[in-house]
């Protein structure tokens, strides 16, 4: 199932019927079937973008709750660009993001596509190999963030890379930053948000330049959380920066939440916290 945070009200459920599959187009988002879901991202009307990995889709949640599917036939085949996003390849999408025009870029084995607001499907980066600082590279991109000059930022997690590209698909810079699926997120300013998970560092990007918000250590907060490994990056309209863990903190298994105001403000929120920011 797929849950999301709401104020005062802690946790809610939003879709998905506990059961993996693939139904429920149409109809109410809490009844349908979700495979592996992982990645999403969020647009200003409210609807909500998932990367439902094992059906080999994206599907689209909206504020009144109904559920559709916005890319993918379901099968992970050879990329079919320049057609419908429903009937085009979508092949085990790890993360969405949403460009400044209602655009929907997903991170796929198959590369980084696109869906257009009219609901076409174009590859934006090809893989498997692209061409990064003078060198030939295997890329599989797992998550996926638009910048504020339209740029796109992706990483491999297998690699270790952060790799920022053209909003045509050029590759221009890399970085040795580890990120998972949901670990990356455009800030109201268009900077983009980036958890370092190997570091316990959370780092933004700004027009192609990396800068360090903090580096967590045992000190960094109060609890029993010990060092924290950020697993899942989220930013909020005012610009408030959200990290989760993935549970591995200091040895404990009790994943951790906090927010964010630069390196001299972290708070550690409780879990289920209904904060609003």
């Amino acid at each position: 199932m797929v849950g999301a945070r709401t104020p005062a009200r802690g946790w809610w459920h939003l879709a998905g019927d506990g059961k993996a599959g693939y139904a429920g187009d149409g109809g109410p988002a809490r009844r349908a079937e979700l495979d592996d879901s992982s990645g999403m991202a969020v647009a200003d009307n409210g609807t909500v973008y998932v990367a439902d990995t094992g059906n080999n889709r994206v599907r689209a949640i909206s504020p009144k709750g109904a559920i559709t599917t916005v890319a993918g036939n379901g099968h992970a085949g050879a990329r079919e660009g320049g057609g419908p996003a429903v009937r085009g390849g979508v092949a085990s999408p790890k993360a969405v993001a949403l460009g400044s025009k209602g655009q929907v870029h997903i991170a796929d084995s198959n590369g980084v596509q696109v869906v257009s607001p009219n609901g076409i499907l174009t590859t934006v980066v090809a893989t498997p190999r692209i061409s990064v600082n003078g060198k030939t590279i295997a890329f599989t991109p797992n998550a996926i963030a638009v910048g504020r000059s339209g740029g796109l930022y992706a990483s491999d997690f297998t690699l270790k890379l952060l790799i920022e590209f053209t909003p045509t698909g050029h590759a221009v810079h890399s970085w040795p930053i580890y990120v998972t699926p949901a670990g990356m997120a455009t800030a109201p300013d268009g900077s983009v948000v980036v958890g370092n998970y190997e570091t316990f560092s959370v780092h933004q990007v700004i027009d192609g330049q990396p800068s360090t918000l903090v580096t967590f250590t045992r000190n960094s907060l109060p609890g029993p959380t010990g060092t924290f490994r950020p697993s899942g990056i989220e930013v909020s309209r005012t610009g408030l920066v959200y990290s989760v863990t993935d549970g591995v903190n200091g040895g404990t298994t009790r994943p951790a939440l906090v927010a964010i105001k630069g390196s001299d403000h972290v708070q550690l929120l409780p879990a289920g916290s209904g904060t609003s920011h």
